[in-house]
């Protein structure tokens, strides 16, 4: 089974974010990976909240040149408020079910 090691926030993106060590790595754009940030945005003006998944460094900065919206990445309800961590959990579970089937190690 995929593993997901949850290394904590990562201080470089917007919103409420995760940094996770991927055991096996995700192959994303024919790289492969062994480690993702999960960003959650808020809503702004009339972007839609969402969450955002990154290929990350193990700093838990952007591996790549641009941020752009990856696999594992999808729009959120239109009633999401920031804080809601039982929420925020389950998006984050349903993004690493969308990159490989990772389950988060306890």
């Amino acid at each position: 089974m995929p593993i997901a090691h949850d290394l904590g926030e990562a201080s470089s993106f917007i919103g409420r974010t995760r940094h996770y060590r991927l055991d096996p790595p995700v192959v994303v754009d024919g790289r492969s990976h062994d480690h993702v940030v999960l960003a959650i945005t808020p809503r702004m003006y009339k972007a839609s909240a969402e969450i955002r998944a990154y290929p990350a460094t193990e700093f838990g900065t952007c591996a790549e040149v641009t941020l752009s919206r990856r696999v594992g990445s999808f729009t959120l309800r239109d009633d999401y408020v920031p804080g809601d961590e039982a929420y925020e959990d389950g998006v984050r579970w349903l993004s690493l079910q969308h990159l490989g089937g990772y389950e988060v190690a306890k």
